[in-house]
């Protein structure tokens, strides 16, 4: 079956090089042509490229994964943050065709721990510790190495995100050392001081890596209709979905879309604050044979009526079920 297009935000990493049990860094790449610019979101533009490291345990089939949940991490300063950037992991996750459900039966856990610090031109060596279950004292620890951190200066900020991923069939066998299979970092300089809102870029970046992941038989409707997507908050406070990735030979770069659209309605109905499965049905199940697509972009706001994507061909994986808000 042909792969689905690969969501890609940025296509390197400058590696810092730890290395845990069977992880393997990531190997290090250009930045394409087209996107030579610093990443900017609204007002929020980052110094230079932030630097980008993630490492996967090669002996897990990622393909196998279907459903995640997530776990708060126990040493997070500010709770209503982490729930922020944890709403916007969930949301990019969802986005690759994976199932969000609130129980301890989900195949992989994620957590995240955030910091943003002023004046710092570089990160030292750190030990991060990764909850495995809701005991505080049930946890691994990650090692990662010291860090420049480029375009910082003594006014600028330093958003700094880490992800991971824990099989939770390994930790269930007590195999707690091999349990975290995937964890990224990444870390930048922004002269914003909202971790919630630089974070979100940070946690893109990020998990550009994680796409390698995906379940490549899973039907996903917007890919179909030629973008990739995820949540997004442009005030910290309010989701929606972003297209962040319009393809040149889809029908939503036919129309008129482009990268960084705001999709506020699908067909009429707000998108503001539902899960990416609950706009992949308003996309499949609306009453004619187009899609009206809302969005915002700047202070604009523009619809498109789009064809609806064909029917799941077979021997595709089905999409999960509407999910609920992130509470």
């Amino acid at each position: 079956m042909t792969r689905l297009p690969r969501l890609s935000l940025v296509a390197f990493a400058l590696l810092v090089g730890f290395r845990l049990g069977g992880y393997t860094p990531s190997s290090a790449e250009e930045p394409p042509p087209d996107r030579e610019q610093h990443p900017s979101f609204g007002h929020i533009t980052f110094e230079t490229w932030p630097t980008t490291d993630a490492h996967q345990d090669r002996s897990v089939t990622f393909f196998k994964y279907r459903t995640f949940n997530w776990r708060r991490h126990p040493d997070c300063e500010d709770p209503a943050i982490e729930k922020h950037l944890a709403r916007i992991a969930r949301g990019m996750i969802e986005g690759n065709g994976y199932e969000y459900v609130d129980s301890p039966d989900a195949d992989f856990t994620i957590s995240l721990l955030y910091r943003n610090e002023l004046g710092v031109r570089s990160r030292p060596s750190r030990t991060v510790k990764v909850p495995l279950s809701d005991d505080e004292d049930d946890a691994v620890s990650i090692s990662f190495d010291a860090v420049e951190v480029r375009g910082a200066t003594a006014d600028t900020f330093t958003p700094e995100v880490y992800l991971f991923v824990v099989d939770n069939e390994r930790r269930a066998a007590g195999e707690r050392e091999k349990a975290v299979v995937w964890s990224g970092t990444s870390i930048g300089a922004s002269r914003v001081s909202d971790v919630r809102l630089t974070g979100q870029l940070l946690l893109w970046y990020m998990t550009d890596w994680f796409t390698a992941c995906l379940p490549v038989s899973v039907y996903l409707p917007e890919v179909r209709l030629g973008m990739g997507w995820a949540v997004a908050s442009t005030d910290g406070k309010s989701f929606y979905p972003m297209a962040l990735g319009v393809f040149d030979d889809g029908a939503a770069k036919a129309a008129g879309m482009t990268w960084w659209d705001i999709i506020s309605e699908v067909n009429g109905v707000s998108a503001e604050g539902k899960s990416l499965p609950q706009v992949r049905r308003l996309i499949e199940e609306g009453p004619k044979d187009t899609v009206r697509i809302t969005v915002r972009r700047g202070r604009r706001e523009k619809t498109f009526e789009l064809p609806r994507p064909p029917a799941a061909p077979p021997g595709s994986i089905p999409l999960p079920p509407p999910a609920q808000p992130y509470a």
